[in-house]
């Protein structure tokens, strides 16, 4: 009997936390669209500091691992820098060009089958907005409209300044 309870309340758990769009006050939607907005403006104001982070910590992990080999070349085989070095950048070559050419063979199914799911998603997601708006009344989608187009507006405003 103890043991099905946890499964029970892991179930009751799961129920209450699924969103239901239809059911949210005006105020609960307004939240939402904030957040959504505030975290676009956010992650706008900082793309450029993330992504230059992101290339950083890449360049530190290539330093890493070349540094790692160069030591390993270095006391395993008893070579120089130098050599160590172009042993590197051969490898690294030869890696690089086998991981083209194997990008260049399944590229074409790869784009048929990112294709596919996309269209399915996008398919769903149509769906699921469009009965979502069906079940609106006007009064909320006149509240939609207008929260939406404020909230651009702003973000439009606060960039071009």
């Amino acid at each position: 009997m103890q043991l099905n309870q946890p499964i029970n309340l892991i179930r009751k758990i799961s129920v209450i936390r699924q969103h239901d769009k239809c059911k949210e006050s005006t105020r609960e939607m307004l939240i939402q669209i904030g957040a959504k907005f505030i975290a676009l403006f956010c992650f706008l104001l900082m793309f450029d500091s993330l992504l230059g982070l992101l290339l950083d910590g890449v360049h530190l992990l290539i330093e890493f691992i070349e540094y790692t080999l160069g030591v390993v070349l270095h006391n395993l085989f008893h070579i120089n820098h130098q050599q160590s070095e172009v042993i590197i950048v051969n490898s690294a070559l030869i890696i690089s060009l086998y991981g083209l050419y194997s990008l260049y063979i399944s590229a074409p199914r790869l784009y048929t089958r990112f294709k596919r799911k996309y269209r399915v998603f996008l398919l769903r997601h149509i769906k699921q907005d469009s009965a979502y708006w069906r079940g609106l009344s006007l009064e909320r989608k006149t509240a939609l409209i207008i929260i939406y187009l404020s909230a651009s507006y702003c973000l439009f405003f606060l960039f071009i300044l």
